[in-house]
């Protein structure tokens, strides 16, 4: 990947200098057909410490579909593009960053069903397609500090049903078929660590009152997280206080189901 002296310009164009010298892909593979793509897709890919930059180049010789307006919602009934990523490797987290013909955003992660980041999308529309650019965070993603991703983009075209990709294996059952996707290097980046902290946080919780509304008292309670793997971790609370109920939903997905291991 080519890294961006200064972050290009978001502004659904590729104006700005900055996206010549950018990683240049295609998508020349419709996945749905099993024959080659009907229309040109170009994709362009920069990267700092901050941000990984995308800008998809869409023509279309068919009518544009672009209904949705909601934000972090399917676009299933649009045209869309997609990038997907696994910073992790093939045995990582994936996340996707969709985005349709004006702009409206999606998002998906395997780490967290209410995975919804802030990032930019900018679209523009021509009578040959249309151009997305895209800034995406590298820090609400999560990796183990390697550089070579998996990496795939795909592109759909709601009136046809064609779905084009950029990495085809005929052995994939889907554009995000992890095993069967492309590889980006040169990604020495920083992006949240899939290893979880120790951690041992000590509180005491107290209570003042009456002997008939239960008296005074105290207890101690803890906080524990042990690291098992880079992918597994130990959590365990002693008395909780739940005051970490809204941070443990964005980094370890809870349930209350029972999970067994062998």
């Amino acid at each position: 990947i080519v890294r961006a002296e200064t972050p290009p310009k978001i502004d659904g164009t590729l104006n700005d200098p900055q996206w010549s010298k950018a990683t240049h892909a295609q998508l020349t593979w419709d996945y749905q057909f099993r024959r080659p793509a009907s229309d040109g897709t170009d994709v362009y890919l920069l990267v700092d410490k901050a941000n990984l930059y995308v800008a998809f180049v869409a023509r279309q010789s068919q009518p544009i579909t672009a209904t949705q307006h909601t934000m972090d919602t399917s676009l299933s009934a649009d045209d869309a593009v997609r990038v997907y990523l696994w910073p992790g490797g093939e045995n990582g987290l994936e996340y996707f960053f969709a985005a349709n013909p004006i702009g409206t955003r999606n998002e998906y992660s395997a780490e967290n069903s209410s995975f919804a980041p802030h990032w930019v999308a900018v679209a523009s529309r021509s009578e040959k397609g249309y151009i997305v650019t895209e800034q995406i965070p590298l820090n609400v993603m999560r990796g183990d500090g390697r550089a070579t991703w998996r990496l795939q983009f795909d592109r759909t075209l709601h009136v046809t049903g064609q779905t084009f990709e950029w990495a085809h294996d005929s052995a994939q059952r889907g554009t995000d078929s992890v095993t069967f996707t492309g590889f980006l290097t040169g990604m020495t980046v920083v992006t949240a660590s899939t290893r979880t902290k120790p951690r041992l946080g000590l509180y005491t919780l107290g209570q003042l009152g009456t002997l008939g509304a239960g008296g005074d008292r105290a207890r101690v309670g803890a906080d524990i997280a042990m690291p098992i793997t880079n992918t597994a971790s130990f959590f365990s609370t002693l008395y909780p206080d739940y005051s970490n109920v809204d941070q443990d939903q964005q980094t370890i997905s809870p349930t209350a189901f029972q999970r067994q291991y062998t």
